[in-house]
């Protein structure tokens, strides 16, 4: 038992001194946004829409060509967020109440990875225990679907751009 605790407290003290240090803001909030279609957004944006506050950000995580974004990048977050083909979700409107109920020292910002897929794909395509999962689509073609990976890599893009 008293080696078994030793071991415990080395291991606790080794991961102190490798872990990576940084400092912390408490006033940059960010948000993981995961979804499917819904969440990409499917309601065309209006003038009001494109009233942004600048405290309200977005982590690019595909490369957008109109408007132009890099995947890895922090831009405004002005419509669309998830993907260029994206339209007014619900990450727009969760981002801008949220930097309105804040102080106006507080960032939001929103890091959002939506998959739009056929409609009745079954649930087992999220289920992680069964990755790779492949997905038929109604044309009889296979395609496999990497949804978990594609997150798991903007993730870790994302923890790269912000120091994590």
């Amino acid at each position: 038992m008293l080696k078994k605790n030793l071991f415990t407290i080395g291991i606790m003290l080794a991961t102190q001194f490798m872990a990576a240090k940084a400092d912390v803001d408490p006033n940059f909030h960010i948000y993981l946004c995961f979804g499917q279609s819904n969440m990409e957004g499917n309601a065309q944006w209006e003038q009001v829409d494109n009233e942004v506050d600048t405290r309200f950000q977005m982590l690019a995580t595909t490369n957008f060509d109109s408007p132009k974004r890099t995947m890895g990048t922090w831009y405004t977050a002005n419509c669309p967020i998830v993907s260029p083909m994206g339209k007014l979700g619900p990450t727009d409107y969760f981002g801008r109440t949220m930097v309105a109920a804040m102080p106006t020292n507080v960032k939001i910002d929103v890091v959002a990875v939506a998959m739009g897929v056929p409609v009745g794909t079954k649930v087992q395509l999220f289920d992680l225990r069964g990755m790779p999962v492949y997905s038929s689509i109604s044309d009889g073609t296979t395609v496999t679907i990497p949804l978990h990976s594609r997150s798991i890599h903007v993730l870790k893009v994302g923890s790269e751009v912000i120091k994590l």
